[in-house]
């Protein structure tokens, strides 16, 4: 009978997560630690994707009530409100959205679904992450915790540090929590 590991230890040769996924070799080790520091670094984009979608949908509400205020327009009931008429408006004189990036943000059952696909998979990378760190093996400990560092880095920027962080840092400038 095999017996965990329960205590930290170093060595090259480690299974990870699945039989299938053995390392044997230190190149193949350093691979993998690479690949559990990406894992880290996808599971923050992830974080930050769910997080910016978020913020999209609170700015096209605010844009819709502004609108309904600006045009005297009343809501109505969900009926009223989510029928859109062929004019090209929904019967509350609001203009229906022209894109999908609006359509995606203002209907409840597409920004449900978004919102519960990125949370299903934040929260199953971060799982993933707690089993690796749960083989008690230091380099995939330290891989899965430089990963997640850099993810934050790179993607909740407290300070922007270069252009392509700016996509990340629209959000409302809350730290993120587990997911």
């Amino acid at each position: 009978m095999m017996s965990m590991q329960m205590t930290f230890y170093q060595s090259c040769q480690s299974t990870i997560l699945f039989d299938a996924w053995e390392t044997t070799t230190c190149g193949e080790y350093w691979l993998s630690i690479l690949a559990v520091a990406f894992m880290g670094m996808a599971r923050q984009l992830i974080v930050a994707l769910r997080r910016n979608f978020r913020a999209a949908v609170t700015q096209a509400k605010r844009k819709a009530a502004k609108s309904m205020s600006l045009t005297g327009a009343t809501a109505g009931s969900a009926d009223e409100c989510c029928s859109a008429s062929v004019s090209g408006y929904f019967k509350d004189g609001t203009a229906r959205p022209k894109t999908w990036g609006q359509w995606a943000v203002t209907t409840p059952s597409v920004v449900a679904g978004i919102d519960g696909f990125l949370s299903f998979v934040a929260v199953s990378a971060a799982f993933l992450n707690m089993l690796i760190t749960m083989t008690y093996n230091g380099g995939l400990f330290i891989g899965v915790c430089v990963g997640e560092a850099l993810g934050v880095v790179a993607f909740d920027p407290a300070l922007v540090l270069c252009g392509c962080q700016q996509v990340f840092a629209a959000s409302d400038g809350q730290m993120a929590a587990c997911h």
